[in-house]
């Protein structure tokens, strides 16, 4: 869930328009992935830039970004 809704739609993103998404996984057992679509459903590429709080040297290509449960 993002925003209270399942699999939400950002239906008013322009092309190379940048967003900031910050994450938390609070679940204990299991955890979550992240995929962006385009209007095809086709997955797209996007970059991560920062992970648990440590910021990276440079900014990390993925396509899917894989959330582990909090303890």
């Amino acid at each position: 869930m993002a925003n209270n809704e399942y699999q939400p739609s950002f239906n008013d993103i322009c092309v190379n328009e940048i967003l900031h998404f910050r994450l938390l996984c609070a679940q204990t057992t299991t955890g979550s992935a992240l995929y962006v679509f385009d209007e095809n459903d086709v997955a797209i590429d996007f970059y991560v830039f920062a992970s648990d709080g440590i910021s990276y040297d440079h900014p990390v290509k993925k396509n899917v970004l894989a959330i582990g449960p909090g303890t």
